[in-house]
């Protein structure tokens, strides 16, 4: 079973996906200065081979954070 834990800031959006019962950690996934129209940060990276990507864009709500993430993660090609 996978678990998803999300932490959600006022400007901030962080999420990592775990193999349970393990506990084993699968993805890290995140968007910093959210609310940004030119500048917000987004992060990704598959544990299973380190594979990250860093990109800024603009992301000025959490809802596309939320959908910047979660596609990142649940994408096929990204799956552990």
């Amino acid at each position: 079973m996978k678990v998803l834990v999300c932490n959600v800031g006022s400007t901030s959006l962080k999420f990592k996906l775990y193999e349970m019962p393990e506990a084993k950690l699968l993805a890290v996934s995140g968007v910093e200065r959210v609310g940004s129209d030119h500048d917000a940060i987004f992060r990704y990276e598959r544990c299973s081979d380190q594979r990250r990507t860093d990109s800024i864009r603009p992301i000025s709500r959490h809802m596309k954070a939320v959908s910047v993430s979660s596609w990142s993660i649940f994408a096929p090609k990204n799956t552990a």
